[in-house]
């Protein structure tokens, strides 16, 4: 008796989506500041990035964050 394949039973090879990061400090005024860099997708690739319930959810684009604190 032949199978044929169900959303149940079929996986996805996913490529992957490469995060980087890059944290950089310095003082102003006695005051230690810190900055952030992070890049998601770095190669900006198209993903799947989850597979549930028949459903399929593309990887989000090439996102790049900066953030930064301040001791005071």
């Amino acid at each position: 008796m032949a199978r044929f394949p169900s959303y149940r039973s079929t996986f996805l090879v996913a490529c992957c989506s490469v995060a980087v990061g890059a944290p950089g400090g310095f003082k102003v005024q006695e005051k230690e500041v810190t900055l952030r860099m992070n890049v998601e997708n770095l190669t900006d690739k198209h993903y799947w990035a989850s597979a549930n319930g028949g459903y399929l959810t593309q990887g989000d684009p090439r996102l790049v964050k900066f953030s930064g604190t301040i001791d005071l």
